[in-house]
């Protein structure tokens, strides 16, 4: 398989702007069979990041750069086809949320002390 063809997430330069908030410009790219992750600080834009990754953004966001998706530009394909891509390609899980409740659960077991 070709390394263009087994390339299925390519992101150039991509930087989201929110009024008080600038993310990126980031760039990365993504075979078949990685995972990506991305870990940060609260605010550090995780979500901002799996949100442009998925065209999920507020309507005040100006994105630039580029991602592409399967060998297409994600930002030029139609809505349809991006929930498409969507339910196929993406998961999006809160590891921290999960992290802490973890935490929580294992101090709260008998015999460990806080």
């Amino acid at each position: 398989m070709s390394e263009v063809l087994n390339e299925i997430l390519n992101v150039q330069g991509l930087s989201v702007e929110y009024p008080g908030f600038t993310l990126g410009p980031c760039s990365f790219s993504m075979k078949r069979g990685e995972i990506l992750a991305a870990a940060g600080e609260s605010g550090s834009g995780k979500t901002t990041l799996a949100r442009a990754l998925s065209r999920l953004l507020e309507e005040d966001a100006a994105v630039a750069g580029e991602v592409v998706i399967a060998g297409s530009s994600l930002y030029e394909k139609k809505e349809e086809e991006v929930r498409r891509i969507r339910m196929e390609l993406f998961s999006i899980s809160e590891f921290g949320r999960m992290a802490e409740s973890l935490h929580e659960a294992e101090r709260a077991a008998p015999g460990n002390a806080d």
